[in-house]
């Protein structure tokens, strides 16, 4: 396991921690649950900082993973070129699934499979056309912002994967909002 999928993991733990907390104080019968929960997160919280500590520090392999960040990136864009060949298709919002947005959710797994592999592996994307008409361009802009940015930072530590991710993954769900807010998804 990498010091990246560790911090991931600890990440989901100390989340899953405060929702049992969260529920536990509402209910003075559970009292002793409780201090056993919050001498967890106690714990869960020194071990994150530990291995975020870690991924700041230069580290001379971190680079790996903005390039496996670019790879999945450029997949996303031959497959969106791929599909612009065909008259009347776009990419498929739903990837053949019921879960409205579930393109997006598929590329961030992609991504963060990239970032936790610390650019060891990184996933082929594959997307779906579909007939159903939707406006792109801004989506297709992003990624190549994205690219360009990575193409022109190079990474030092593996906490730069860590931070592009979520400002990927932040735009990713305004681009969701606005494709809501105009009824497309």
């Amino acid at each position: 396991m990498t010091t990246t999928e560790k911090y991931y993991e600890l990440a989901f733990e100390i989340e899953i921690n405060k929702s049992q907390i969260s529920f536990l104080e509402q209910h003075p019968e559970y009292k002793v649950e409780l201090n056993v929960e919050q001498k967890k997160r106690i714990d869960l919280e020194s071990q994150f900082e530990v291995i975020k500590n870690e991924l700041l520090k230069k580290n001379e392999t971190a680079d790996n993973t903005r390039i496996a960040l670019i790879k999945v990136i450029n997949g996303v864009l031959d497959k969106i070129t791929r599909i612009k060949k065909w008259p009347n298709y776009y990419p498929d919002l739903n990837q053949g699934m019921v879960i409205p947005g579930y393109l997006f959710g598929k590329i961030l797994d992609d991504l963060k499979f990239a970032v936790k592999s610390e650019g060891n592996y990184y996933p082929v994307p594959q997307i779906y056309m579909s007939e159903k008409q939707w406006d792109y361009l801004g989506f297709e802009i992003a990624l190549n912002d994205f690219r360009q940015e990575l193409m022109e930072n190079p990474f030092v530590a593996q906490m730069n994967g860590v931070e592009f991710y979520e400002k990927i993954k932040n735009s990713f769900v305004k681009i969701m909002e606005d494709l809501r807010s105009i009824g497309i998804m």
